[in-house]
């Protein structure tokens, strides 16, 4: 995909209904609201990115475990396993006990209660959050005058297995809401490898533009095409 700067039609970014697509959720939220949960989203990774950023291998090299947490990992699994086992429903505010912070103790910055954690977790997550519509549902609504695009192509020709499943789940959307907005050209920002904008191209008949910093990544991109 070369780096381009298309003549695209302007009409047809004004013809996005971005109201249109708030109001398909199921209850509406003020911006005041949304602010506020993004904020305890805000605070909840403040909290926890230490760990969660943390590479597997530094749990053996950097002996990252016993920084983080002050729990051993047999109890942390149990947690995991008990929580998945009970299916319980996300809670919007997870309950912090005294001296900790979604289960990190407000002195020591270390993980002491993994179920603590674990509740916060779903909580923050986006369906626990309430302000977004799932993927599931944004397509069930933009799906009303959906057109099949006809055969379906395999991806894992032209990529992993991993690659491939990411790539069908974000083109589907796409998809969806360039023929929902009437647009024919679709500009992929940070394209990368080209995977997604091929996709597109071939599955769906856009007409894509790849856009990216990397000169190796544009090159790829422009190779995989010529094959």
């Amino acid at each position: 995909m070369p780096r381009v700067t298309p003549e695209v039609d302007p009409t047809c970014f004004s013809q996005v209904p971005s109201a249109e697509l708030f109001n398909m959720t199921s209850s509406s939220r003020s911006l005041a609201e949304i602010q506020r949960r993004i904020d305890e989203v805000r605070r909840f990774l403040t909290t926890t990115l230490s760990i969660a950023n943390a590479h597997t291998v530094e749990f053996y090299t950097h002996d990252a475990w016993n920084r983080f947490t002050a729990v051993p990992p047999e109890e942390v699994l149990s947690a995991v396993s008990s929580c998945g086992d009970r299916q319980r429903a996300p809670e919007h505010k997870a309950k912090e006990k005294s001296g900790t912070t979604f289960g990190f103790c407000n002195d020591t910055n270390r993980l002491i209660d993994a179920h603590e954690l674990l509740h916060a977790a779903k909580a923050h997550s986006l369906p626990g959050l309430g302000v977004c519509m799932s993927r599931d549902e944004l397509l069930q609504a933009l799906r009303e005058n959906w057109e099949n695009p006809g055969a379906e192509l395999g991806p894992d020709e032209f990529m992993n297995c991993k690659k491939s499943h990411e790539v069908q789940s974000m083109s589907e959307v796409v998809a969806c809401l360039a023929q929902h907005c009437g647009v024919k050209q679709v500009i992929d920002v940070g394209s990368g490898k080209g995977y997604l904008s091929s996709f597109l191209s071939l599955q769906y008949g856009l007409q894509v533009y790849g856009i990216d910093s990397s000169s190796t990544n544009t090159h790829g991109a422009q190779e995989r095409n010529r094959k």
